[in-house]
């Protein structure tokens, strides 16, 4: 039997060619692949993160900025009234406008809010 030429392959049989040589590829230097595949996630994870993220961060950082410059001051919980607070930004647009909330209370509202939503 004769061995076909490349050149004498359908598009389809080019395209099976070249998935079992990646393949092939790929299980022979699976580590290397793996290290190669995670390395370029872990370069670019940030800037994507960031992209998808940007308000979030902004408006956690300004009130971060203003606590430390005492341009605001932490209050108490608004449900319980604890002392000891974090904030709560309803709306990402408004970085300023936030609402202080005890952790407990915080991941309350955040597990109703992800039942809430559709």
């Amino acid at each position: 039997m004769e061995m076909k030429r490349y050149s004498d392959f359908t598009d389809e049989e080019k395209q099976e060619y070249h998935r079992l040589k990646h393949k092939e590829y790929r299980d022979r230097n699976r580590e290397r692949y793996r290290a190669m595949v995670n390395k370029s996630l872990k370069k670019n994870r940030h800037k994507y993160f960031y992209k998808r993220k940007k308000k979030k961060i902004d408006a956690r950082q300004l009130i971060s900025r203003m606590k430390i410059l005492d341009k605001i001051k932490s209050k108490n919980c608004v449900f319980c009234g604890e002392e000891k607070t974090e904030t709560h930004h309803p709306d990402y647009d408004k970085p300023k406008f936030v609402y202080w909330m005890c952790n407990q209370c915080h991941s309350t509202l955040h597990r109703i809010l992800k039942k809430t939503k559709l």
